[in-house]
């Protein structure tokens, strides 16, 4: 199943890298609905992205105040440690 499913991990964060999601998820954490109003994407397809993206590790979901927020485990283009240069072709 890996392999057959392998492909999917890099163009999940080729598109979170095009419509700067760590970017704006870097901020301030923020509910799908907010992600999606954002990139200007439907939210069933945002939340799709999220959870692929939590799955592999760059992104985590906290449920302090009640409601779902996604938090970025990963670097912005403002960090030294930005790779999502990578992912632009």
């Amino acid at each position: 199943m890996q392999l057959a499913w392998g492909f999917a991990p890099p163009l999940t964060i080729g598109v979170a890298v095009r419509n700067r999601v760590f970017d704006f998820l870097d901020a301030t954490p923020h509910t799908v609905e907010e992600v999606a109003e954002y990139a200007k994407g439907s939210t069933r397809g945002w939340r799709a992205v999220l959870n692929c993206l939590a799955g592999i590790g760059l992104l985590r979901l906290a449920q302090e105040s009640g409601e779902s927020d996604w938090h970025s485990n990963h670097s912005t283009c403002r960090s030294r440690q930005w790779i999502g240069h990578l992912f632009l072709q």
